[in-house]
């Protein structure tokens, strides 16, 4: 999933990462634009079921702000992975400064799942 994730990230942006975005990282850039996704739980689907549902996120950085166009792309991008869906969970905007500077981050999580079948 790592890989089909990577690969419809890297289609809105250059700088994708995988769990965390060091300092270091960060330095490297040459704006704080990017995109962090990862694994964020594993539940059973319900306490009737043996089946599993793997929840994953995307967080979308952008200097500024970003652009709705992009949410929507990237939602759409991440759906077309087969069985991956948008939760029906709070997206909320996050605002932050960048660094010591005057330039304000705009960030959103966006919360996707995948049922997985177990027999």
């Amino acid at each position: 999933m790592r890989d089909k994730i990577l690969k419809a990230l890297k289609q809105f942006d250059n700088n994708v990462f995988y769990g965390a975005v060091t300092e270091k990282d960060f330095q490297k850039l040459s704006s704080a634009d990017c995109i962090i996704f990862a694994s964020s739980d594993y539940h059973l689907k319900d306490a009737k079921s043996k089946d599993l549902i793997a929840e994953y996120y995307v967080f979308i950085v952008r200097e500024n702000y970003i652009c709705e166009n992009l949410i929507v792309e990237i939602i759409n991008a991440m759906e077309a992975i087969p069985g991956l869906r948008l939760t029906n969970q709070p997206n909320n905007f996050e605002y932050m400064p960048k660094g010591k500077t005057d330039i304000m981050l705009e960030t959103i999580r966006l919360q996707f799942s995948k049922t997985i079948k177990r027999y």
